[in-house]
């Protein structure tokens, strides 16, 4: 369910629909960007709601329970543009679930050196 979840957050679709991304992170979301910056709920989505479309494939998830309503889910991507890759990351997210669905609540990627 968890992969499910995250991996629609790669879709370009989900991406640009402010309804799905407004679902999917909760509202005291918090991202470490790649760059080392905070950005909360509000800047996500309007950094991608803006962003370019870009092909995100994920793999070697690795899913630990936490509590019962918290999992934190590692995993690496790669992002590519126009068929070449531009970026390899691996990343961690927390999902709570608040009784009525999970949403996440915390993310972080990491460029993987080469």
């Amino acid at each position: 369910m968890l992969i499910y979840l995250e991996t629609k957050l790669h879709s370009n679709s989900v991406r640009t629909s402010n309804e799905e991304l407004k679902l999917l992170l909760a509202d005291k979301y918090i991202e470490i960007g790649a760059s080392g910056r905070l950005y909360d709920k509000k800047e996500t989505i309007s950094n991608l709601m803006s962003s370019e479309p870009i092909k995100i494939t994920a793999s070697d998830f690795h899913l630990n329970e936490l509590s019962t309503e918290l999992m934190q889910l590692i995993y690496k991507t790669e992002h590519k543009k126009n068929s070449q890759t531009i970026r390899k990351a691996i990343r961690s997210s927390l999902w709570k679930n608040n009784g009525a669905n999970w949403q996440i609540i915390f993310h972080q990627g990491t460029i993987e050196k080469q």
